[in-house]
């Protein structure tokens, strides 16, 4: 998926480059991955698999699958409210600045929200399979929306690269469906609210404000740049210089964090510091 992230990122930079068009694209994805990385991989799957796995290791497999269906369901019903405000929202940036960027960046954004719910259903999906051990479809499915990204950066049209990842991400939700119910694990709505759903909260609220900060805070470098740097293209710049990074970080330092979690997550290990301190 990474190695794809770049091919992704240096055609990118052939076809797009760095500009009014790409600086308009990446403030508008920024906004649906910071939610993606407090809902989807963030905070709610450091809380969420704790609990699930604790629930199916010790035999409780049916509580366990509730859990799924409760947590998903009341999160997506939260994603589907905060993707119909954004939508809303994007409407009125026109009337706070006329230029062609801003302009840009509200059609951008209205098109790649739906992405926010795609995304963090799917990460909910992939770290339920990861607490089951499976970790093969989790980490295969973003070389799905890179494909078809890549695909679309060739028409050159970037709204047609915007409704890409839209697809990408539905594309990556479909693909953990079959994985999930061939190990018993089945969406079903559930709205409820029990002891294990109040047990996720309560472990998602510290994390989300300590993630908040850090996603927020790349969410502002890219608006000082747009408001302080002269011209077009140093948000661009920024986001080129970033995604560097995270060839080596996701290879290694994401590769072994997913791998580990579950197993420090089992009930085991949690209540033996012992062993938790030697594995």
């Amino acid at each position: 998926s990474r190695i794809l992230g770049m091919v992704r990122d240096a055609l990118t930079a052939h076809f797009i480059g760095s500009g009014l068009t790409w600086d308009a694209f990446v403030i508008a994805y920024r906004i649906p991955n910071l939610f993606r990385r407090l809902f989807g991989e963030g905070a709610l799957t450091a809380a969420f698999v704790p609990a699930f796995v604790t629930r199916w290791a010790s035999g409780r497999e049916a509580d366990a699958r509730t859990l799924f269906n409760r947590v998903l369901s009341q999160t997506g019903a939260l994603l589907l409210a905060l993707v119909t405000i954004g939508i809303g929202v994007t409407f009125l940036l026109p009337t706070f600045s006329s230029d062609p960027k801003t302009g840009l960046l509200s059609v951008l954004l209205r098109i790649m929200l739906p992405y926010l719910f795609f995304i963090c259903t799917a990460a909910i999906f992939a770290a339920t399979l990861q607490s089951l051990r499976h970790f093969a479809m989790p980490a295969f499915a973003p070389v799905l929306l890179n494909v078809i990204w890549i695909a679309a950066l060739f028409t050159r049209d970037i709204r047609i690269v915007a409704w890409a990842i839209v697809a990408g991400g539905a594309v990556q939700l479909g693909a953990m469906v079959l994985p999930l119910a061939r190990r018993g694990v089945t969406y079903r709505p559930d709205f409820a609210t029990d002891d294990g759903v109040r047990e996720v909260r309560a472990t998602f609220v510290p994390v989300v404000l300590g993630l908040a900060l850090i996603q927020i805070n790349e969410l502002v470098d890219s608006i000082i740049a747009e408001l302080c740097v002269p011209g077009h293209g140093a948000v661009s710049a920024l986001y080129y210089g970033n995604q560097l990074t995270q060839l080596p970080l996701a290879v290694i330092g994401t590769a072994l964090a997913t791998a580990a979690f579950p197993l420090f997550s089992s009930p085991a290990l949690r209540e033996n510091p012992r062993l938790f301190a030697a594995t």
